[in-house]
């Protein structure tokens, strides 16, 4: 299961990004957003209000969270390398039974709601050959 997720994360970042994709996501965003349903007015001021606190300029203040501005590939490129590299990654399973996969190990336990985990590195064999 890891090693297939490995593989497609591999695949996006081998992959050719078509510039018609980012323009008709821009198309969908900007119909999302100009028919957008209307929110009360204190759920409103309450969005607009945490947007402010973030570094977006004054005039994208309304629609940042939606519309979509600039296609930079390069900056894509890099996001993928930075943050989607197999030592990047946070994995979670979820399974009733780990046995078939080998988890088998000594479970560490958390102390308010009791949830068995384990934490460990992946195997160094499978980021080669991702």
């Amino acid at each position: 299961m890891v090693e297939i997720i490995f593989n497609y994360m591999s695949l996006l970042r081998t992959s050719e990004f078509p510039n018609w994709v980012f323009t008709e996501l821009e198309a969908i965003a900007e119909a999302r957003f100009r028919f957008a349903q209307k929110k009360s007015p204190g759920d409103y001021v309450s969005a607009l209000a945490e947007r402010l606190a973030l570094p977006w300029s004054k005039d994208r203040v309304i629609s940042g969270k939606i519309r979509l501005w600039k296609w930079d590939e390069p900056v894509v490129r890099e996001m993928l390398e930075r943050d989607l590299a197999p030592e990047a990654v946070v994995l979670t399973l979820l399974a009733k039974d780990f046995s078939e996969i080998g988890l088998d190990d000594a479970w560490l336990e958390e102390p308010w709601y009791k949830t068995k985990y384990q934490v460990f590195p992946l195997d160094g064999e499978l980021i080669e050959k991702v």
